[in-house]
């Protein structure tokens, strides 16, 4: 904070020195913790402090005194030079002698800054546009999740334990409906503790890389903007559905593993409108070519490793965007299977231990944000969620 000040008192500062205060203040920012207060606990009679905490306080705003790096996450540390999450979690005898948290960079914030401004003629915000290239932001992984600050209030970060939570859909699609819509409610039941399962998705184009979700373990930005019961709706939700992906050219044989999972339950897909189309095909490739075909190989190869027990249907959840998709995909489906010779225990397990649904999408899934609009949403988040094809990273969702 001092080195702010000192930069502060630059006479002619250089647009990099801007840049660095710039910098500074926005960090301060997004690392307050809004809502708390520090508490001191004294003796009676007496101005000795005995024990101070971190309560809530509505209108108050607190800061740690460490943060941990790449996370940003308050730290506190104390006889056993150990790092805790929870001040807590510190011996009272340390945490009635120190302070972990304070006010401190609230004057600079507060008059420092706005001064400094008008001094140098700098319109708020100028040099932190130029922050994302100057200092390389965070990326959205797993570890940044897991370490995420309780106090934060920009984002909804996923809990460890929507990590730890089993396999249960198989999608066919990575495009941004599915990411803002079903993958994006599984979440939201995931962390009401209603469906508890996670995602495996299969990724059919040759486009893009699929170790790009790898790299942000298989996490992404839901943003969501809109109006609803008449009030306006501002949320932006870590969502931790996505368990990995695969892809169908070279990882075919793990999907019709992960076909025989007993805890797979539900197969969702969207392969455009021009996905749900008979090719007459041998379902027995790797993989087939197209989506019936994989989709009846997946379900071929589960009648095989349960011996065609009816409780190992699927409830199968085509999201393309026709009339009757369910219906349609289940037609195409069945004539594959008998174009195959897959046989006739095979077709009626098929037709009565699996349920299609037809579907309708009731909400707007934008692509993806401008350059402008992109680069202000990962300063406000304060991470880099990093797209790696058109519709990949932030996905908006309106509401």
């Amino acid at each position: 904070m001092e080195i702010v000040r000192f930069l502060m008192g630059i006479e002619k500062p250089s647009a990099a020195v801007k840049t660095a205060i710039e910098c500074a203040v926005d960090w301060f920012e997004k690392v307050k913790i809004s809502g708390y207060a520090v508490k001191e606990i004294t003796a009676p009679q007496s101005k000795k402090v005995l024990d101070r905490v971190i309560v809530p306080e509505p209108g108050s705003t607190i800061w740690a005194r460490f943060y941990e790096l790449n996370t940003d996450r308050p730290i506190y540390v104390g006889r056993d030079s150990k790092v805790h999450y929870q001040l807590l979690e510190i011996e009272v005898e340390r945490r009635a002698g120190y302070l972990y948290a304070g006010t401190w960079p609230a004057k600079l914030l507060a008059t420092d800054y706005p001064a400094w401004q008008k001094r140098v003629n700098t319109a708020p915000g100028e040099a932190k546009n130029k922050r994302l290239s100057a200092f390389p932001m965070t990326t959205l992984t797993k570890a940044l999740a897991v370490a995420a600050p309780a106090a934060t209030t920009a984002v909804a970060w996923p809990t460890p334990a929507l990590f730890d939570l089993p396999e249960k859909v198989l999608q066919f699609g990575t495009g941004v409906l599915l990411r803002g819509l079903p993958d994006f409610m599984i979440d939201e039941a995931n962390r009401q503790g209603v469906f508890n399962g996670r995602i495996v998705v299969v990724k059919s184009t040759d486009g893009g890389d699929a170790t790009a979700f790898d790299r942000q373990n298989g996490l992404y930005t839901v943003c969501v903007r809109g109006i609803d019961d008449g009030k306006p709706v501002e949320e932006n939700v870590v969502c931790a559905s996505i368990s990995r992906v695969l892809s169908a050219k070279s990882q075919w044989a793990e999907v019709l593993e992960f076909a025989t999972s007993p805890d797979l339950q539900v197969v969702i897909s969207n392969t455009t409108e021009v996905g749900i189309q008979l090719v007459n095909e041998d379902i027995h490739l790797t993989p087939p070519q197209s989506f019936p075909g994989k989709l009846l190989a997946v379900l071929y190869a589960r009648f095989q490793a349960f011996e065609g027990d009816a409780s190992r249907g699927l409830v199968v959840v085509p999201t393309e965007l026709i009339p009757d998709n369910g219906r349609k995909l289940e037609a195409i489906v069945l004539e594959l299977a008998h174009r195959n010779d897959l046989g006739s225990e095979f077709i009626d397990w098929l037709e009565s231990a699996n349920h299609f649904c037809n579907t309708l999408v009731d909400r707007i899934v934008p692509g993806r944000p401008d350059p402008a609009t992109y680069e202000q949403l990962q300063a406000d988040l304060g991470y880099q969620d990093e797209p790696a094809d058109h519709d990949r990273g932030v996905c908006p969702l309106g509401h």
